[in-house]
This record gives C-alpha cells, sequence and structure tokens, in this order.
C-alpha cells in the first residue's frame, strides 16, 4: 500500500489506543492503520480489515460523503470536524451504553486530519472517533424533559379547542398587566366578548359544527389583535380579552373592529354558510378598583350589549 511504511511510527503510539478510535484511509478508501479501540468496538481485527476498502466491511457507509471529506481533507490540506449532532455517526458501531435500551449504535464525535510523509506530502486522512453516546443519550433526555415541560405549560395555559389562552392562563396575566400598567402609568382596557345565539347554532347544526365556529371565531379575533393583547377563551363562547396601555376611546376602537370582523363574512363549516356576530362589553382599570370589580364591570358592559339587540359594543359607565 502506497506510503504504509511511512504509520509504523503511528503503531506504536496510537495502536493501543483503546479510548479513542483512530483509522487512517488512503485517498481509495483502504484502510492503512486500525487501532486497538476499532478493533473492540468493531469486533474487526486490524490484520482483516488493513489494505481492504472500508465500505466492504461498513456498506451503510454513506461512501459519497466520505469520499468527499477525504478528497477535502487531502486536497485542503487542514482539520475538519463532524460532531453526533449533525451526523449521528462515521462507522456504526455497537451502542457502549447497553443499560439504555433504544440506543443500539455509538454516537460518535470524529475529526479528519491530514497524515504527511517525511516530504510532507499529503498522503492519506487519519480520522479519530470519539465515542460521545453518553454526552448524546444525556442530552437528548434533557430535551425530551423540556419538550414534555412545555408541552405541559402549554396544557395548563391553553385551551384544547381554540389554542387561545385559557381562563386560568387569563387570571394569572391580568395581575401581571395590572401591575405593569400601574408602575408605568399605562392604561388599560378589559373587554369580555360573547358569540351571539350561539345555543341556536349548536341546535341547528350541532356541537361539531359548534367547535368549528368557534375556532374560525378565535382565529379571527385573535388576527385582528396587537401582538402584547392577550385574548383567552374564557368559557363555553365566551372570550376575555386584555388591552394594555390603551385608553377609552382605543379600547371602544379595537373591540368595534373585532366585532366587524366577525360581522363582516359568514363562517364557512363544510357545506354550511353560518353568521356569526359577536357582544362585546368594556371596562378600565382605575387604581381603586380590584380585579373581580373589573371582571364585574366588563361582564355588565356584556349584559348591557345583549339587552341592547347583540352585535355591538358597550361601555361600562362608572356612576
Amino acid at each position: 500500500m502506497e506510503g504504509s511504511g511511512q504509520f509504523t511510527e503511528f503503531s506504536k503510539l496510537l495502536q493501543e489506543l483503546s479510548s479513542i478510535g483512530f483509522i487512517i484511509l488512503d485517498r481509495r478508501m483502504n484502510v492503512i492503520f486500525w487501532n486497538r479501540f476499532m478493533e473492540l468496538h468493531s469486533h474487526i481485527k486490524s490484520n482483516e480489515i488493513i489494505n481492504r476498502k472500508l465500505t466492504s466491511f461498513f456498506p451503510d457507509v454513506n461512501e459519497a460523503w466520505l469520499s468527499k471529506k477525504i478528497r477535502s481533507t487531502l486536497v485542503l490540506n487542514n482539520q475538519a470536524v463532524t460532531s453526533w449532532e449533525q451526523r449521528a455517526y462515521l462507522l456504526k458501531l455497537p451502542s457502549t451504553q447497553y443499560s439504555i435500551d433504544d440506543v443500539d449504535f455509538m454516537y460518535q464525535n470524529c475529526t479528519y486530519f491530514p497524515v504527511k510523509n517525511s516530504d510532507n506530502t499529503t498522503i492519506a486522512v487519519g480520522i479519530a472517533i470519539y465515542d460521545v453516546t453518553e454526552i448524546a443519550i444525556s442530552q437528548r433526555l434533557l430535551e425530551n424533559v423540556t419538550e414534555q415541560a412545555l408541552d405541559l405549560q402549554e396544557i395548563s395555559t391553553h385551551d384544547h379547542l381554540t389554542g387561545l389562552f385559557n381562563r386560568k392562563f387569563f387570571s394569572d396575566q391580568l395581575v401581571q398587566d395590572v401591575s405593569r400598567c400601574r408602575r408605568l402609568d399605562w392604561g388599560l382596557g378589559l373587554a369580555m366578548i360573547d358569540a351571539d345565539y350561539f345555543k341556536q347554532i349548536n341546535d341547528t347544526y350541532g356541537h361539531q359544527i359548534g367547535d368549528e365556529v368557534l375556532k374560525e371565531l378565535a382565529q379571527r379575533l385573535q388576527r385582528t389583535l396587537r401582538t402584547f393583547d392577550s385574548l383567552c377563551r374564557y368559557g363555553g363562547e365566551e372570550f376575555a380579552l386584555i388591552l394594555p396601555n390603551v385608553d377609552k376611546q382605543q379600547t371602544l376602537m379595537i373591540c368595534e373592529r373585532l366585532r366587524e370582523c366577525v360581522n363582516q363574512s359568514p363562517i364557512i363549516c363544510g357545506q354550511q354558510k353560518i353568521q356569526v356576530t359577536v357582544s362585546i362589553g368594556t371596562a378600565r382599570f382605575e387604581k381603586n378598583k380590584s380585579l373581580e370589580e373589573m371582571i364585574a364591570e366588563a361582564d355588565a358592559a356584556l349584559y348591557l350589549a345583549k339587552h341592547n339587540g347583540r352585535n355591538r359594543v358597550e361601555q361600562h359607565q362608572t356612576k
């Protein structure tokens, strides 16, 4: 094998390494060095694989990719690395973590570097293979736990039907927004929104269509709002809306825009075109007012909107 005599000095130093895999490939991907780590984990002896093509023993290697990596190292004459996050492994070796049932291979980080002869000519590519299975599994488990925690957080703060925030979130967020608005001397508006005659929709078209109407209604309302407004499903066909940093006129303008976006076109559910309207009651935060009083005032304004004919916005009037 071309240049194989140049690697005698590597053998004594690297052959007995059992913590790092080390192989050397020529430009045709023939193996010209295979250390003890590789023997232990691949169950292939050095004398079985030397001067043989790597892919003859590892047919699942992406030959085109590895060939490009080798050519790049030879031509550019510099080091390169791959991590397990980019490519789980270079060579599929058995996992070293036997306690993990669903991991049957060794995760690997790899370093590729040029190997030169005495004339300083690059004649082969050395590859150091590091077993990072324990690190990879730990990170994967951490990601799974984080994802599960986020899922639980999503479930605890969101309504499963509409995807809007739920009543629990509304209560917590209202406390935070009131505190912030008090600190910054901002106004704050609260609106209670109710779909008109929703029981008739359920009775006429069924609850499945009713659910589709609620989902579309939620989307229309959400699309109309600012990013820092909080729209929540309060219960049934009723929604609650927190509007930070608005005055009385802005609160009415936003709520009127919501009413119009619902009223302007019917909701399409299959073959059905269902005209939906909403009634909205609003209230404003005042320093001498409790949150419960504020919600009660918005509810009273909503009742007034219903009493005055529905499909309208009513503002709570302080006596």
